[in-house]
């Protein structure tokens, strides 16, 4: 059931699931690092954390828990231990797309996105089918306002990884802030919705898509029920004050 969760998106659902497990057995490294890996995907950083050092501690050369480690550290701003536990990933992968990958989200997480740039473009080198490298790459893209090779970067993560609800938001947001292609975006909004009902983020882009499209009534519902779930960003309720203010962005 776990890994259901997971392929769709549903990343707190699996979450809860791995760590009952690995609850039961606390000393499996699998189960600890996929708790922790999945409340990475989560963007759950601070519980993500206790459970990949513990399996670090049981298993030092998984790669998978110290691959969680360097995004850890690189969230948290500790350079220090990103780059000394990204080494020692490069040592034991020899510098494959997987760990270029994840050199790309340190980088990143760090803000060097050049250097994030290099790193994804590396690992499309030793995999061009590895859809997190284009995924990545569509968000550099978007960050630089490089619409057009950001587009072409999430299609091509889509066409690999149809259900990855992350990127079907990501691409679904680009085109509602820009105010284009609305039905697409509609459609790939709620894509992700369904694969993750609970992330206050994808019903954010689904309420700006409406109110896009001229649906303030909808907006607001939406943008409440995302305040109702994350009632402490502050985002949100800036978009809760320009959707009742009336009007329509463009």
């Amino acid at each position: 059931m776990a890994s259901t969760y997971e392929r769709a998106g549903r990343f707190r659902d699996a979450a809860a699931i791995y760590e009952q497990a690995s609850a039961l057995s606390p000393d499996d490294p699998y189960l600890l690092t996929k708790a922790g890996l999945v409340n990475l995907r989560a963007e759950r950083t601070g519980a993500a954390l206790p459970y990949l050092k513990k399996a670090h501690e049981l298993a030092p050369d998984y790669l998978d828990a110290l691959q969680g480690l360097v995004r850890v550290y690189a969230a948290m701003r500790d350079t220090q231990r990103a780059f000394e536990t990204l080494n020692r990933v490069s040592a034991l992968s020899s510098g494959d797309a997987a760990t270029s990958v994840e050199a790309g989200l340190m980088y990143r997480s760090l803000g060097h996105p050049r250097e994030a740039l290099k790193a994804f473009e590396e690992a499309l080198e030793a995999n061009p089918d590895i859809y997190q490298a284009h995924a990545e790459l569509g968000v550099l893209y978007y960050e630089r306002r490089d619409y057009d090779r950001a587009v072409q970067a999430y299609k091509t993560a889509l066409r690999l990884n149809p259900y990855d609800a992350r990127t079907l938001n990501n691409l679904a947001w680009m085109y509602a802030e820009q105010s284009i292609h609305l039905d697409e975006a509609l459609g790939l909004s709620l894509l992700a919705l369904k694969l993750d009902p609970g992330q206050p983020a994808y019903i954010d882009t689904l309420a700006e898509i409406y109110y896009r499209m001229g649906d303030r009534e909808q907006a607001v519902a939406l943008i409440r029920r995302a305040i109702s779930i994350a009632p402490e960003l502050e985002h949100y309720r800036r978009q809760l004050r320009k959707f009742l203010a009336g009007g329509r962005k463009v």
